[in-house]
């Protein structure tokens, strides 16, 4: 979807307010013709998400108008004419201060994806005998998967998570594990189609704090994972993963244990496992309809939750092993595919790199 520039779109009377701006989307063009963001969301933290091709990464509503801000809380670009285009769709448009000619335009579009609505075909059962805790953990299994051997070194009051298994295995291999709260068979799914089914729009899993997405095929104990949620919580973070262990089977180097440091800030958190906030997973749930392996969708949380550099991280204080080979499971060529068209639909690139840490 693209905008003439040349049109005369008409005027839009009503004054802007923040909860009027937060739900949409937005292409980002200069005035010279360049896509300067293909997805970009004003997000409620203040932070402008999906976009890392300017200076600013902030914004804000002053006097009824858009905002973007430097690093030193500067007004850079102030968007002063809203208008309607003929089909409806909201434009912004602003000069870039301190330039003679240039300017942005925020032109509205339809994200590429959404949370999804509820589904008949996902039956989730609930064996919940007490409140709900406070985190989540959504763990895809088969027949083989090792989390019936994760040590519970803690008693099961003691976890501060619930348990959701979503079974791909076959069907008349299906038995309960007796420590989850949630199960749902969906073998019909790759990890990421399945997961979006899951967190639809009204979905019981999102009453969480925070909620972890771990491959089955990794050995951590109760204990552990309550230290994973503890660390998340208690430095804020919106997307967050443990690090593996030297021995652990991996691509990235990144994310393998660095015991310098109890976590380092980075602009990358592997799909392994994943640790959302809730609001940030809100934001980067729609996205996991458009990889159903989940490739590529790595690469595109961070910049749509506003490259937030305290607020993504690797948590050193916490390896776990991740045991099964690269690529066993599933077609790499399609991977490959999957990841590529992701890339280029969201305008992001592979820039994996830390941006600070905490020893």
């Amino acid at each position: 979807m693209e905008f003439d520039l040349h049109t005369s779109p008409r005027a839009h009377d009503h004054p802007l307010t923040t909860g009027s701006i937060i739900p949409r989307t937005w292409l980002l063009i200069r005035s010279d013709g360049t896509l300067l963001a293909r997805h970009l969301r004003l997000l409620v933290s203040g932070h402008i998400g999906g976009c890392s091709t300017i200076d600013e990464h902030r914004w804000e509503v002053i006097d009824g108008q858009v905002v973007f801000l430097d690093s030193l809380s500067r007004r850079t670009v102030i968007f002063d004419t809203i208008s309607v285009s003929e089909d409806g769709i909201m434009v912004m448009r602003g000069a870039v201060r301190g330039t003679d000619s240039i300017t942005y335009l925020l032109q509205e579009r339809q994200p590429l994806s959404q949370i999804a609505e509820e589904r008949t075909d996902t039956c989730l059962v609930s064996s919940l005998t007490h409140g709900r805790r406070r985190n989540l953990v959504v763990l895809r299994v088969n027949e083989h998967s090792l989390h019936h051997t994760w040590p519970r070194d803690i008693a099961d009051e003691d976890r501060s998570w619930d348990l959701c298994i979503s079974f791909y295995g076959k069907e008349d291999r299906f038995s309960p594990t007796d420590f989850a709260e949630y199960h749902v068979i969906q073998n019909r799914d790759q990890k990421f189609s399945a997961l979006h089914k899951l967190m639809y729009r009204h979905s019981p899993l999102w009453d969480y704090q925070h909620i972890m997405f771990p491959d089955d095929n990794l050995m951590m104990s109760w204990s552990t994972i309550n230290r994973l949620f503890e660390t998340s919580h208690c430095f804020g973070l919106h997307l967050a993963q443990p690090s593996l262990l030297p021995e652990s089977a991996g691509y990235h180097k990144i994310v393998f244990q660095n015991k310098a440091f109890r976590l380092r800030f980075t602009n990358f958190v592997e799909i392994m496992t994943p640790i959302f906030s809730r609001q940030a997973l809100e934001l980067c749930a729609p996205t996991f309809a458009d990889s159903p392996r989940g490739c590529g969708l790595d690469l595109i949380w961070p910049s749509l939750l506003g490259h937030q550099p305290d607020r993504i991280a690797i948590i050193d204080e916490v390896g776990v092993l991740h045991g099964r080979p690269l690529g066993g499971n599933y077609n790499i060529e399609q991977g490959n595919q999957e990841m590529i068209k992701v890339l280029n639909d969201y305008g992001c690139s592979w820039n994996i790199r830390e941006l600070g840490a905490i020893l």
